[in-house]
This record gives structure tokens, C-alpha cells and sequence, in this order.
């Protein structure tokens, strides 16, 4: 009623496509504003996933997620939780060291606290020393790392679908074919800058890979798995000559 009642029709219609400054084309300014940021906020709807699995009713789940909406406490406590319950899964089903899925007397994921509680303390300390727009730098490098899952996520949905068969094969697909074709512009509306910072994160967790390979007694790369590290390694250190010689910044 209050945003009804305030509304001004000439200030909502003055320069509307945003073309009278120097804010480039409407397509740039949609590009630059919707992407990044705008999937960081969204991360957080994602991650409640990670605990649905533990409600006792299907019914719970909606009414987790809209009051979460408005009650947000102990914000580092629940990250730091969260971070951990994603690791400890991965941990528990093989994709991550064994040690990382194991739970303590209390069902606490205490390995994969400890490793979370001290990534994150780092990352806090990094930009509280560097200072300036680090941490915004940080949110945009994140969630140009999630863009890749998404994209593999949404193509592996979309194939599944597909070859099920069935007539309504196509209709079933549908969400995830609209995922891959948005993952896709958000890939490009993101650029190649922050992608490829982001390997400078994605080269270390191969260390991890390997070891939890070498757990398994696995054979440490299979021949596209090791294409793709190279590919992962060789892209880390350009990025990390690139910010050596100020060709990229934090």
C-alpha cells in the first residue's frame, strides 16, 4: 500500500532504458548488475538443500525455507555449519578424504568444522589486511566458481531426461534445458577474468582428489580427468603470472 501510494509515475518513466549516462547499453547494464551478485544472494537457497534431507516431514521444508527468510541468527556460526555439512557429505559418500565424513560422539562433522572454521578464518583475515573491495572481489570469484557446477548440473539433468524416453521426455527436460541455456549466459555475462582467477581455488582441491584417489586404491586420473587437470593447472598459473604482473587484480 505504502509503495502504491508513493509511486511517481515521471520519476518511474525518466531516462527508463538508462540510456543518458555513461552506463553503456541496456544489455550491458543488465549484464553487469543481474549476474554475479545476483546468484551469490540465490546460493543461500541452495544451500538449505543440503539439510532437507534431514526433515522429518516434506512439509517442514517450506516452512524452513520462508522462515528463513526472516529469521537469520548466528550468521558466521550457520555459514561455518553449512560449509562443514557440505564437505561431511562429500566426505561420507567417497568424493572427498574419508576423514572429512566422519562424525564425532555428538553426530557433529568435527573434521570437517575444523577445516571449514579455519579456510574461513583466513579468507576474513586475507580481506581485513588487504582491505578495500576484496571481499565484494571474493563474492564475485565464488559464485563464478558455481557457475561451472550449475552448468554440468543442469546439462547432466537435461540428458538424463532426454534419454529416458517416454513422451514426455521433453517436458520433464525442460527446466534443466532452461537451466543450461541461462547457465550458459551466465557464463558469458561473467566473464573470463573471474573464471580464471578461479582456478587459482579449483588447482588445490586436485591435491585433495588425489589423496582421497589414493585412499581408494583408484587410479589417481583417468585419461579426461587428466586433460581436464592440465587444463585446470595451466589456467592457475596464467592466472597467478597474470596477477603477478598486474594484468589482474584482487
Amino acid at each position: 500500500m505504502l509503495g502504491i501510494l508513493g509511486f511517481k509515475l515521471d520519476l518511474f518513466t525518466r531516462d527508463f532504458w538508462g540510456t543518458g549516462g555513461d552506463l553503456g547499453s541496456t544489455m550491458d547494464q543488465v549484464k553487469n548488475m543481474m549476474l554475479l551478485v545476483t546468484v551469490w544472494v540465490f546460493i543461500g537457497i541452495e544451500g538449505a538443500a543440503v539439510y532437507s534431507g534431514r526433515a522429518k516431514h516434506r512439509r517442514d521444508i517450506g516452512r524452513a525455507t520462508v522462515g528463513g527468510f526472516f529469521i537469520v541468527l548466528a550468521l558466521m556460526v550457520l555459514v561455518i555449519m553449512l560449509c562443514a555439512e557440505i564437505v561431511q557429505v562429500a566426505g561420507a559418500d567417497g568424493t572427498m578424504p574419508a576423514a572429512l565424513g566422519r562424525l564425532n560422539a555428538h553426530d557433529s562433522p568435527a573434521n570437517a568444522m575444523w577445516l571449514t572454521s579455519i579456510c574461513m578464518q583466513v579468507v576474513l583475515l586475507g580481506t581485513g589486511l588487504l582491505g578495500g573491495d576484496v571481499y565484494l572481489k571474493l563474492i564475485l570469484v565464488a559464485t563464478s566458481m558455481i557457475l561451472i557446477p550449475h552448468l554440468l548440473s543442469a546439462m547432466f539433468g537435461a540428458s538424463v531426461a532426454l534419454r529416458a524416453g517416454g513422451a514426455g521426455r521433453f517436458r520433464v527436460a525442460m527446466p534443466s534445458l532452461v537451466a543450461t541455456v541461462y547457465s550458459v549466459w551466465l557464463l558469458y555475462a561473467a566473464g573470463p577474468a573471474y573464471l580464471l582467477l578461479s582456478t587459482l581455488l579449483y588447482a588445490p582441491g586436485l591435491i585433495v582428489h588425489a589423496i582421497n584417489r589414493r585412499q581408494q586404491g583408484a587410479r589417481l586420473f583417468t585419461r579426461s580427468e587428466g586433460v581436464l587437470a592440465l587444463i585446470i593447472v595451466c589456467f592457475a598459473v596464467l592466472a597467478a603470472v597474470a596477477l603477478a604482473l598486474q594484468w589482474l587484480s584482487i
